[in-house]
């Protein structure tokens, strides 16, 4: 019997690999695109549901009208004496945890995917650059998800006049569909997606230049230590910019029916005559002690979770 010419073995042992190599190049990146959606979204939920108490606190602050000179970290502690129990500072914890599997997944993924399309990176590009983009997507995040916060803020008011929740979350949609119509739902879009772009403008992409500055300077290994450093940098500076428009969010979502109009300058104008400057910044307390932990725990997790599921260091 003939037997194979040399050469021909080779080409068995070589070709498959090849072909196999090419096939797996084309579902590459989906898979990881589904992986960067799953590592997001586990990581800002379980955050969320950990540190939920501080966001209730800063929205029940922010909707309360404020004497001028008032003291908004005096009233964090008046308002803990008021709670009937520790779990009342979980009202709304459901539509807040549901908001962040379409926001945090689609800032994070939007902003990794248009930084390394458009050839940006932090330390040769200027931060600026970086801060819009991860704005951009924070807001295109929040419009999607701001259903979510209007549901949780509608949650906190209603719990908060009567004692206690009156509906769960899909009848409360229903309330306000039959009520205001569909884009009820999206009452406050405008503040909200602001609020967002303005987080996410002094968030992701500081972390992101953060962390590059403190590895080149340091010569610090890619570790938890190095997220929670930037991480504690990036949450403050996304509390100052984003508290304004925080404060303004949470009062037109808690705007009656009959004032649904009202614009979110307006009410923007109408803190700045009544309370000052610093009522932009109520709950900025609370705020931050939401934000920072929110951040060092997000991004430690996230991190971990990125490798866990084989995707590179953020």
């Amino acid at each position: 019997m003939a037997t194979p010419p040399p050469n021909s073995m080779a080409e068995l042992e070589v070709v498959p690999p090849l072909l196999v190599d090419a096939l797996d190049e084309t579902p590459a990146q989906p898979v990881a695109l589904w992986r960067r959606f799953v590592a997001s979204a586990v990581s800002a939920s379980v955050c969320e549901a950990t540190l939920f108490p501080f966001d209730f606190l800063k929205t029940r602050l922010q909707v309360q009208t404020a004497k001028r000179g008032s003291r908004s970290h005096v009233s964090v502690f008046r308002l803990l004496r008021t709670l009937p129990s520790l779990s009342a500072a979980y009202t709304g914890v459901v539509p807040a945890v549901c908001r962040h599997i379409p926001y945090s997944s689609l800032r994070l993924v939007s902003y990794e995917i248009l930084r390394d399309g458009l050839g940006l990176a932090p330390g040769t590009t200027p931060l600026l650059g970086l801060c819009l983009l991860g704005g951009l997507s924070g807001a295109m995040g929040q419009a999607l998800a701001s259903p979510f916060d209007r549901l949780k803020v509608a949650a906190q008011i209603e719990a908060h006049a009567a004692g206690h929740l009156k509906m769960g979350m899909i009848e409360r949609v229903a309330a306000i569909v039959k009520s205001e119509g569909m884009l009820g739902l999206w009452r406050g879009v405008g503040p909200n997606v602001t609020r967002a772009f303005l987080t996410n403008f002094g968030d992701i992409a500081v972390y992101d230049t953060t962390k590059h500055w403190i590895q080149t300077t340091f010569d610090m290994p890619d570790s938890p230590l190095l997220h929670a450093s930037s991480a504690l940098v990036s949450g403050f500076s996304s509390t100052v910019c984003s508290c304004p428009a925080d404060v303004v969010k949470s009062r037109v979502m808690a705007l009656s029916i009959g004032d649904a109009h009202v614009s979110g300058f307006r009410v923007a104008v109408d803190i700045v005559r009544s309370e000052g400057i610093s009522g932009l910044y109520r709950g900025f307390f609370p705020c931050w002690l939401r934000l920072a932990p929110f951040g060092l725990i997000f991004y430690v997790t996230y991190e971990k979770m990125r490798v866990l599921v084989g995707l590179d260091p953020f």
